[in-house]
């Protein structure tokens, strides 16, 4: 047998070898639980939050309120607020840790009279969630 011949049996061996090694590896993982899969411990470890309709308008205050459903799989979650003049939010509160389930709310001060300001809770712990974008205007 020549060379070549020999060099293009032993190149399919390889492959084939290959082959069978990777089918080994994915028949490994594909036999896991799907409790273990990353893609849904990323859902499923997500806080739930609900932002709430803001209270105690002024013309340069307001509080903004909202409820954390669920810390997902955390022990905490940190619960703060994105706001601005635009749903592009430029601004964010300080974070509270929650370590259950509750409301909680934000005191706003140094607003302008008579603005549209934008407004969602957010819930934070090994993933982020956001509450719905409401909007709140300030009193002439």
């Amino acid at each position: 047998m020549n060379a070549r011949k020999l060099w293009a049996i032993s190149g399919r061996m390889v492959a084939g070898i290959l082959v069978a090694g990777i089918v080994a590896v994915l028949l490994v993982f594909a036999s896991a639980p799907i409790s273990k899969s990353k893609v849904l411990e990323a859902v499923y470890l997500s806080p739930k939050v609900i932002t709430n309709q803001a209270t105690e308008i002024t013309d340069s205050t307001v509080t903004l309120n909202g409820e954390l459903e669920s810390l997902g799989e955390g022990e905490y979650a940190a619960v703060y607020w994105e706001w601005g003049a635009s749903e592009v939010f430029d601004k964010e509160t300080s974070p509270q840790v929650m370590t259950s389930p509750g409301t909680f709310s934000f005191h706003l001060s140094g607003l302008k009279p008579a603005t549209e300001y934008f407004f969602r809770a957010n819930a934070a712990n090994i993933n982020r969630a956001f509450g719905e974008t409401l909007t709140f205007t300030t009193i002439k």
